[in-house]
């Protein structure tokens, strides 16, 4: 069996000290194999912000998958933004473009969502190119029959309930592109909130996807959710998510879901699914 953390949107420069002394805390106890952060380390991307994240990531029991969100680009500073939009963050952080590691049976693949610039006035908004498709297909290929493909992005793939903001562009296609390519998890952040799905319950194309959000794991930026942190365990084609939120000065299991794999297929582990299939 593999365990990993799903960590988003730490967000230094509006730091819950309490909250992150105890995420830490949380993950020296339960030590997992893996451990993923989905974005948005800092607030503002300055310096300061960045050191101070670095020194939070290398306190943890096993150096993280990470990957940038759009509050690691530069905000103020067009010039950097257009010319150099990850070099603080590449720079204090994660060197890598596509951080890659695996156990025995699970591959986590880290994507650069983030884009500095769009046509529109939002420019946290996400994309995901074919560049980054082919990689992916790439890494995957001779892996995808014997280990829980993950993907973790910043943007996330699909809505939580009442969320009407935008996420990664083009999602619908996006997730039959990436579930031919054998993924079978996607991570990601962004809308600080907690949310775990099918892909197919939305898009009946994909599903092969499970999706899930996280909401901030250790900042003030709540948005009508406590800190909270996603936490997995994987064992032959069976993922149990437990969602830890943050309670009377810590972390505890607040929710839980199961997916087993069918054949290829993902659905929630229900008493009518196990009877259906035979186990």
């Amino acid at each position: 069996m593999t365990t990993f953390a799903h960590l988003s949107d730490l967000h230094f420069g509006r730091l819950h000290g309490e909250a992150a002394d105890a995420l830490l805390g949380d993950l020296w106890t339960k030590n997992p194999d893996l451990i993923v952060v989905s974005g948005d380390l800092t607030q503002t991307a300055g310096g300061r912000e960045f050191e101070a994240a670095r020194e939070y990531l290398r306190q943890m029991p096993k150096h993280p998958v990470v990957v940038p969100g759009n509050h690691d680009l530069p905000a103020w500073n067009l010039v950097e933004r257009f010319t150099a939009p990850t070099w603080r963050f590449r720079r204090y952080i994660e060197p890598e473009r596509f951080p890659l590691q695996e156990t025995e049976d699970v591959v986590v693949l880290g994507i650069n969502s983030t884009r500095p610039h769009g046509w529109y006035w939002d420019w946290g908004r996400g994309r995901i190119n074919l560049t980054q498709i082919g990689h992916i297909r790439r890494v995957f290929a001779r892996r995808l029959e014997s280990k829980l493909c993950v993907v973790a992005a910043h943007h996330p793939f699909l809505r939580p309930p009442q969320e009407k903001r935008h996420l990664v562009h083009g999602p619908r296609d996006l997730m039959r592109l990436l579930a031919d390519c054998g993924v079978d998890l996607l991570l990601a952040g962004h809308f600080h909130k907690v949310h775990t799905e099918l892909a197919a319950t939305r898009h009946p194309s994909t599903p092969r996807i499970v999706v899930a959000q996280a909401s901030t794991s250790t900042s003030y930026r709540f948005r009508a959710e406590p800190n909270a942190y996603n936490w997995f365990e994987y064992d032959r084609g069976r993922l149990h998510v437990v969602v830890h939120t943050w309670q009377d000065g810590q972390f505890a299991a607040a929710s839980e879901k199961t997916y087993v794999n069918w054949h290829g297929h993902w659905e929630h582990e229900t008493p009518k699914a196990r009877e259906t299939h035979g186990t």
